[in-house]
């Protein structure tokens, strides 16, 4: 009677094994190769970074915003949460929704001119603030936009400060990624119109 009882828990195991298995490949990992990963954690934001970009190679779009959506909503609490504009807005676009795609490009346009110190943040009593800096040959239109108050709630604020004034030769080569990445797309959206 215990080798029967210890057969079956033996055969339970082995079934909770392979079921765990086989849902376990199904669901995306945070070990995908995005560029857009923070850090070497494997956090809920790069489980939905990966899950979004799984859902793109699937061309699951709908999916692949809504995951993406929920990665920005996520905070960082060393840097500001943006480099996955150019991507969710990908996403829009090839889910059909190409003035959503334009609408989250152009946020990203805006938050990466705050990284790269095209544009700095001025904080007031009342509010936050995008200012141009001083020798900028950035475009008129990022301080008119609709979108920068949201997108200076994002990237603005004491905490971020010093991410912005940490000037070296790697983080100059991290940024021309981020603005290559960000080119790449807006020239993909830019040709469906």
């Amino acid at each position: 009677m215990r080798h029967i009882a210890k057969a079956l828990i033996g055969i339970a195991v082995l079934n909770m094994s392979f079921a765990t298995t086989a849902h376990a490949a199904d669901k995306p990992q945070a070990s995908c190769d995005a560029p857009e990963l923070f850090g070497k954690d494997d956090n809920d934001y790069n489980r939905l970074v990966c899950e979004g970009t799984t859902h793109m190679q699937r061309q699951q779009y709908t999916q692949a915003v809504r995951a993406f959506e929920a990665a920005m909503q996520k905070t960082l609490y060393d840097s500001p949460n943006f480099v996955l504009y150019p991507r969710l807005a990908l996403a829009y676009l090839r889910a059909g929704d190409p003035a959503k795609a334009r609408a989250t490009l152009k946020k990203g346009e805006i938050a990466l001119s705050i990284f790269i110190g095209a544009v700095k943040c001025l904080e007031t009593n009342e509010q936050l603030n995008v200012i141009k800096q001083a020798g900028s040959d950035s475009d008129r239109a990022v301080y008119e936009s609709p979108y920068w108050p949201e997108v200076s709630r994002r990237m603005c604020g004491a905490m971020y400060d010093i991410i912005y004034t940490q000037r070296s030769f790697t983080r100059v080569l991290d940024e021309a990624k981020l603005v290559q990445a960000y080119l790449d797309i807006k020239k993909e959206i830019e040709t469906q119109k």
